[in-house]
């Protein structure tokens, strides 16, 4: 039987972190106001703080891993952050090391639409289809593309990255 993990959504307004069964069951779930306007560091001390609060409360030791969906395009392989648009000063952030700095958990990042594509695939009404695309409408907008059982996430993380485009051109600017 496959061992439990902590799930974590790192998000434009709030952190959430909860303790997660191998059959997807949710248990010990918290939240926290992301603060972002304290900056990145500041933000990845409350992350780590909240990982270790629902991993005591679940029981669950320094083994356990941590998922961290992060919202934005990114490079999950090398752990930096290339942009999020609702978390200003995250441009280029190498989130996996201050991570890694903070915590001995082994800890996996991924985009938080690709995670939830996961999920839907995994636990959800997609959990019997083969193809399926994910849109997450939120504080931003964001998607994950699932093609034959797998994800599309590319080379460097951006394959399937969604958002928005601008209809009206002398609108109000997007951040």
């Amino acid at each position: 039987m496959a061992s439990p993990v902590l799930a974590v959504d790192l998000g434009g307004t709030n952190l959430r972190a909860a303790a997660i069964a191998a059959d997807g069951a949710v248990a010990h779930r918290r939240a926290l106001p992301t603060q972002a306007e304290t900056g990145p560091d500041a933000v990845v001390d409350r992350l780590v703080h909240l990982i270790e609060t629902v991993a005591a409360a679940a029981g669950l030791g320094p083994e356990v891993p941590a998922g961290v969906a992060i919202p934005g395009p990114l490079d999950p392989r090398r752990g930096v952050v290339y942009f999020t648009p609702n978390l200003r000063g995250w441009r280029d952030y190498p989130l996996g090391d201050a991570l890694r700095a903070r915590t001995p958990r082994l800890i996996r990042l991924g985009n938080d639409g690709n995670c939830a594509a996961l999920g839907e695939a995994r636990f959800g009404t997609g959990e019997h289809v083969a193809d399926l695309v994910y849109f997450a409408l939120g504080t931003g907008v964001g998607g994950g593309i699932i093609s034959g059982g797998r994800l599309v996430d590319g080379p460097r993380g951006l394959g399937g990255e969604v958002g928005h485009l601008p209809v009206a051109l002398d609108g109000p600017r997007c951040h």
